[in-house]
């Protein structure tokens, strides 16, 4: 069976800076396939090229197993996407907003605008403006325009962004259910515990770089395990800590998060650690070894958040 999507060497330079490098890609039917990268890695110019609304500097972006090359077109029929916050009309319902998209492509099906409007529980809005819905809303309305033309994948770029807690868990559930109906997503996020509950596969991009892409459970079990130590003198221990692993431990990494210290990679002896704790005489209250999360892993693989 072919891949939904692949990108295949795919990559964007806007003058002499590389934004894309090189970047390899697969999308499977049924994954919620999370994209994830700090600020500037290079995410939102790879959904645009992925869309067509960018062109490559070079590679390419296949489709079912088809390249979409001078052709981007092809990939519209079959995929929905999201970039960014949609636009609506303030003043029409949210029926009647995906009513004039409709009629903007030609199609006239008022069982398709009810249809999505359950799969995003919005319904219940009547002729409510949209202009009067929650910014959790409107994302939730702008998932069922992208679903109106029943297509195969789905295309999101930070789709929880600026949204509260209630509003994130919205668009998580939303997104768990679409799945149960066979929808492929795509989404990209920088909210990392949010995908952590939804995702089943992930890739990491840095610097326009592919530095991890796997199911979530393999991608997690292959992160080596994490020491977490709690003290009431987390900053003194984190400034020993900060001399002491290099001599040690060269590969472990620290970051502090109040009372606790995160060392990454750590594979010493963590008597020897406490003990040489205790010479200097700062206390630690507790150790615990723990797998890394998606959180600690991106720590790991991008750097950022890590002192050292």
């Amino acid at each position: 069976m072919a891949s939904l999507l692949e990108l295949k060497q795919l990559s964007k330079k806007y003058g002499t800076a590389t934004v894309v490098d090189n970047l390899d890609l697969t999308v499977q039917p049924g994954q919620i396939y999370a994209f994830l990268g700090p600020n500037g890695a290079g995410k939102t110019t790879t959904i645009r090229m992925m869309l067509g609304l960018v062109h490559p500097t070079g590679g390419q972006v296949w489709f079912q197993g088809q390249p979409l090359g001078d052709h981007p077109e092809r990939i519209h029929a079959q995929v929905g996407s999201m970039v960014e916050t949609p636009g609506f009309y303030p003043m029409l319902s949210g029926a009647e907003n995906l009513h004039v998209f409709q009629r903007l492509h030609g199609d006239n099906d008022p069982a398709r605008i009810k249809a999505v409007l359950e799969l995003v529980d919005l319904t219940s809005t009547g002729k409510k403006p949209v202009g009067a819905y929650s910014l959790g809303m409107k994302q939730r309305l702008g998932i069922a325009l992208a679903m109106l033309h029943r297509p195969q994948l789905l295309i999101l770029d930070e789709p929880t962004n600026g949204l509260d807690p209630a509003g994130m868990s919205e668009v998580r559930n939303l997104l768990l259910r679409l799945k149960d109906e066979g929808f492929s997503i795509f989404i990209s996020s920088h909210l990392l515990h949010e995908v952590e509950q939804i995702a089943t596969h992930v890739g990491i991009i840095n610097n326009g770089k592919l530095v991890k892409e796997g199911p979530l459970g393999v991608v997690l079990n292959s992160s080596e395990a994490q020491l977490e130590l709690q003290s009431s003198q987390a900053d003194r221990l984190s400034k020993f800590l900060a001399e002491w692993l290099p001599q040690h431990i060269p590969s472990g990494k620290l970051r502090q998060d109040g009372n606790v210290i995160h060392i990454a990679s750590f594979s010493g002896d963590t008597e020897a650690l406490n003990r040489a704790a205790q010479q200097a005489d700062i206390p630690i209250g507790g150790i615990v070894h723990r797998q890394a999360s998606l959180e600690q892993l991106f720590f790991q693989l991008t750097g950022a958040g890590v002192q050292q």
